[in-house]
């Protein structure tokens, strides 16, 4: 199952990606273990990364899925010493389908390109990614003489928080505007497509990956805009209500919680840290920092755990928010399940997100990473 030379397959990434000419001998060559799948069955990837019969070292490969619906999913993996593995596991709940998947390569990582609106004739920013795999990256990087910066080379699964501060001054001053991989343009050096099929589906003639595909995006973003999730209630709910039922999960979700909402609350930015604010609002809870900036947290003579967007942190993580980015803080009393061993008490610390910022400068982001090696290919499609 190898490139065919379709020219709606180069019309497609002509339009969606550019092409570099610099990497004109580079070839993509993806397998798959099968091309007819069932429920609960596995789709096995294997890409191999090439340049004139030499494996290149790095670089991502992207996936986009198209059903005959019009349905859409998007993915990408890292490449590493010229392969990338796969592996999409088909739930039982998936509909019979069939799906045609448009492989690209790029030579670089995943890249967060952004830029300063403001202040003017900043040199660097400092830079903090948490990732979910509970590690903290600090780095500084620099800025062109257009306010514009490239962070580059992150591997991480998932989602992650990356915030951006000042090197000196006040950090409500800065507004960052970014974009990632799957929002801006790909520099596609190789590219691949290939139909499968799922369950006992029988293609017709009608099947909307046969039309041009700029109908195809435009109807996506149609449909994007139609589906963006509204927030429908009975009664008003206050923003931080709001932003629980959307942002909120599983046992952080809980009735013995106690929510702080700091959208509302402007007498919050008047409190230096997270720990100023929360420390005379939770009874029971102390909180001791030494000199060198260590702290000691104990609820009831227990242990405190930090999450910062429902990932555990430490201490010195949380003191390094800024104020301004928190969108609520819920406080769960010991014990609390969500806990290792279901001990002590917790911290839930949400950063503000999507409708929530607001109209005030930005510099905290949600942005998501590569897809896991093994995932499950959601019913739905994103």
């Amino acid at each position: 199952m190898y490139w065919n030379s379709s020219k709606r397959l180069i019309i497609y990434f002509l339009y969606f990606f550019p092409v570099s000419l610099m990497a004109q001998y580079d070839s993509l060559r993806v397998e798959l273990n099968k091309q007819n799948f069932s429920a609960k069955d596995t789709i096995s990837i294997t890409a191999r990364f090439q340049n004139n019969g030499y494996e290149i070292g790095k670089g991502t490969l992207f996936l986009k899925i198209l059903d005959q619906n019009g349905r859409f999913w998007n993915m990408r993996w890292p490449i590493l010493n010229g392969v990338c593995e796969a592996d999409l596991v088909i739930p039982d709940s998936f509909p019979g389908s069939s799906l045609t998947l448009y492989f690209g390569a790029t030579r670089q990582f995943f890249n967060i390109y952004g830029f300063v609106k403001k202040p003017a004739k900043l040199k660097n920013l400092q830079a903090f990614l948490l990732t979910e795999g509970k590690e903290w990256l600090q780095e500084n990087i620099a800025l062109n003489e257009s306010m514009e910066f490239e962070y580059k080379d992150r591997l991480f699964q998932n989602e992650a928080t990356i915030l951006f501060k000042l090197p000196k001054g006040n950090n409500d001053d800065l507004d960052i505007g970014i974009v990632t991989l799957l929002d801006s343009p790909l520099v596609v050096s190789a590219f691949q497509d290939m139909e499968i099929v799922v369950g006992n589906y029988k293609k017709t003639g009608s099947d909307m990956s046969r039309i041009s595909f700029q109908a195809i995006d435009s109807f996506i973003n149609a449909r994007e805009k139609m589906l963006a999730p509204v927030i429908v209630t009975a009664k008003k709910l206050t923003k931080a209500q709001q932003f629980n039922e959307k942002y909120t999960s599983g046992m952080f979700k809980s009735i013995d919680e106690r929510t702080y909402d700091l959208l509302e609350d402007k007498s919050a930015l008047s409190n230096n840290t997270i720990m100023d604010y929360i420390k005379g609002r939770v009874a029971g809870l102390r909180v001791l920092v030494d000199p060198t900036g260590v702290g000691t947290i104990t609820w009831r003579n227990g242990p405190v755990y930090f999450y910062l967007d429902e990932m555990r942190v430490d201490f010195q993580t949380v003191s390094m928010i800024p104020i301004s980015e928190v969108a609520i803080i819920k406080a769960f009393p010991p014990p609390f399940y969500g806990n290792p061993f279901g001990e002590g008490g917790a911290i839930a610390i949400y950063t503000k997100r999507g409708e929530f910022y607001g109209d005030q400068n930005r510099h905290s982001f949600r942005i998501h990473g590569y897809t896991p090696q093994l995932s499950i290919l959601k019913s739905k499609s994103e």
